[in-house]
């Protein structure tokens, strides 16, 4: 396989604002790519492990709290995880397809688990001022920012 070049970018919805926060580096040869997978998404990186994630989160969210990334999830084939950085400190939720109904969920299947069409919907939902929040384990509430990092090709 030929080595393709990518740029771990950040980007600011409001502002429009791009720019590059390390150097060119090789991509990922081996990217699985799930159907349904958002990969036309910016904030979507594909087949990467948990370290990865984080670095790339720490390194791109240039110290904006409730930045975010998803990735797929490297114990489970089809599922994706959802990492969010807040004050230093990564919290992540596993989306994952309902069994009963096929809709993407974000965390375990309990009852009254909202349930969307595809992972593009389920991000929206939570993301920006009017986004809906996401608890987390220690009773923090997050919504996720505006600001993410992408993998560019």
């Amino acid at each position: 396989m030929g080595s393709a070049l990518s740029c771990l970018t950040c980007t600011d919805d409001e502002t429009g604002e791009e720019r590059p926060i390390l150097e060119r580096r090789p991509k990922f040869e081996n990217v699985r790519h799930v159907e349904g997978a958002p990969v036309d998404k910016k904030w979507y990186h594909g087949n990467i492990s948990n370290e990865e994630a984080e670095r790339r989160l720490r390194v791109g969210s240039a110290g904006n709290d409730d930045s975010y990334l998803v990735y797929d999830n490297p114990r489970k084939a089809g599922e994706y995880i959802l990492i969010v950085i807040h004050k230093g400190k990564f919290y992540r939720w596993r989306i994952m397809r309902r069994p009963s109904d096929g809709k993407y969920i974000l965390g375990d299947d309990l009852p009254g688990a909202e349930g969307f069409g595809s992972v593009r919907e389920l991000v929206k939902h939570h993301r920006g001022v009017t986004g809906k929040p996401i608890k987390t384990d220690s009773g923090l509430t997050l919504t996720l920012s505006k600001s993410y990092v992408y993998y560019q090709d």
